[in-house]
C-alpha cells in the first residue's frame, strides 16, 4: 500500500481540435483523467454571444466578463 501522505504531481494538457471539440488531460504518475467536450452544433456558441450582447446593450462602456453579466 502506498503512503497516503505522499504528494502527487499532475501535468495538465489542453487541446482544441476545432471550434466544437475541446479536450483536457490531467496526467499523473500512474493515471490520467481525460475530459472531452464536443458541441453537436455551433449554434450554442452563437446563442451565448447573442445573450451576452443583449445583456451588454444597456450597460455603460467598460470592460466586462461573463461574471459581470
Amino acid at each position: 500500500m502506498k503512503n497516503a501522505s505522499h504528494r502527487y504531481w499532475y501535468t495538465f494538457y489542453s487541446w482544441r481540435y476545432d471550434v466544437g471539440e475541446h479536450e483536457v488531460l490531467f496526467a499523473g504518475t500512474d493515471e490520467t483523467i481525460q475530459i472531452t467536450h464536443r458541441a453537436q452544433s455551433k449554434d450554442i456558441f452563437a446563442n451565448g454571444a447573442i445573450q451576452a450582447a443583449e445583456r451588454l446593450v444597456n450597460k455603460p462602456n467598460g470592460f466586462y466578463t461573463f461574471d459581470n453579466l
